[in-house]
C-alpha cells in the first residue's frame, strides 16, 4: 500500500516507466550510465536474452498494481519498487527491482537492484 501523496507516486511511476522503456528499446548501456545499478549491462542483456520474449510497456490499467513500499531510513525518503515486466501475452516472470530516492533538491533518483525471475 502506498502511503505517500499521489504526486510522489506519479513521479516514481514516471521514473520506472522511463527505465522500462529503455529496457524495451535495448538501451542497456544508457541504463547503466544514467542510473546507479547493482547489475551490469551484460547482466541485463543476458537476463532478457535468456527470457527471449520481447517486452512490452506495462498496460495502463496495471499501473495501480505496481508495488511501491516506503523504506524507513533516517537520511532520505526512499521507496522500494517492484515493477513487473510484460510481454504481448501478459505479465512475464521478470520483475525490475528498484529503489527510488527523493533527493534534497526534490529530484527522484533510481537505483536499479536487479531484474528478478519470480
Amino acid at each position: 500500500m502506498f502511503e505517500e501523496n499521489i504526486e510522489t507516486r506519479e513521479k516514481i511511476i514516471r521514473l520506472a516507466k522511463k527505465i522500462e522503456s529503455d529496457l524495451i528499446a535495448g538501451k542497456f548501456n544508457q541504463i547503466v550510465s544514467e542510473y546507479e545499478c547493482d547489475i551490469t549491462e551484460a547482466d541485463i542483456r543476458e537476463m532478457l536474452n535468456k527470457y527471449s520474449k520481447p517486452l512490452f510497456l506495462t498496460p495502463d490499467n496495471e499501473i495501480n498494481n505496481v508495488k511501491i513500499i516506503k523504506i524507513k531510513t533516517d537520511e532520505k525518503n526512499t521507496w522500494a519498487v517492484d515493477w513487473d515486466l510484460w510481454t504481448e501475452k501478459g505479465r512475464s516472470d521478470l520483475t525490475l527491482l528498484l529503489d527510488v530516492t527523493k533527493e534534497t533538491d526534490g529530484r527522484f533518483v533510481a537505483h536499479i537492484l536487479d531484474i528478478h525471475v519470480m
